[in-house]
């Protein structure tokens, strides 16, 4: 059974910038969220 298809994408530099971009606007998000829910679990000992 295949669970998964991989394509190669061959994107042009601007695309290549955007795409980091992206992945860094993510990857701050994530860490925002992140810390938002340590910090909440650590004073209140609620799970959000």
């Amino acid at each position: 059974m295949q669970l998964t298809k991989k394509y190669k994408i061959h994107p042009t530099e601007i695309q290549k910038n955007m795409l980091w971009e992206l992945s860094n606007a993510c990857t701050y998000l994530y860490n925002i969220a992140l810390s938002e829910r340590k910090d909440t679990w650590k004073n209140d000992k609620k799970s959000i």
